[in-house]
């Protein structure tokens, strides 16, 4: 049973990515912000991507921009569409129409193709398309634990 949403929460979590203006924020930093759970400001934030009010931060080289942290994940940064740059901006437009078309299982099979055809591994400069990505980089810590082929 799906959980209501108070909207205040909603409002918060937009209210602080408005806030950070053209630099951005994590999830994790919402969360200290707001003195919320992660698991309450993914979804909120989630909800604002998908209704266009909030969309991925690029960086210079027009990949994602993250947020270093002290472990081997990187936290994506996420901007107000207020303050986007006209590449985030059609950046989201690209992947909010694949993310329409295509299913998770449909994302699942191109991350294997991704991985099996060796075109992306940590470290790299080609990152998979940002709708693509968190598939591929889960496949891909999978098979490095052994686990899905």
């Amino acid at each position: 049973m799906k959980r209501l949403v108070a909207p205040s929460e909603l409002k918060r979590v937009e209210r602080a990515i408005r806030a950070s203006g053209l630099h951005g924020v994590s999830d994790r930093q919402i969360a200290d912000r707001l003195d919320l759970s992660g698991n309450t400001v993914r979804p909120r934030r989630v909800e604002l991507v998908n209704a266009g009010m909030v969309c991925q931060k690029l960086a210079g080289d027009g990949t994602p921009a993250v947020e270093r942290s002290g472990g081997r994940t990187a936290a994506g940064l996420w901007v107000h569409i207020d303050f986007a740059t006209q590449d985030e901006r059609t950046r989201r437009a690209e992947d909010s129409i694949i993310r329409h078309r295509m299913g998770t299982d449909e994302r699942a099979r191109c991350a294997r193709w991704v991985l099996d055809n060796d075109l992306w591994a940590p470290g790299r400069d080609n990152p998979p398309p940002a709708v693509l990505q968190q598939a591929v980089t889960m496949l891909y810590w999978r098979r490095q634990a052994g686990g899905d082929a």
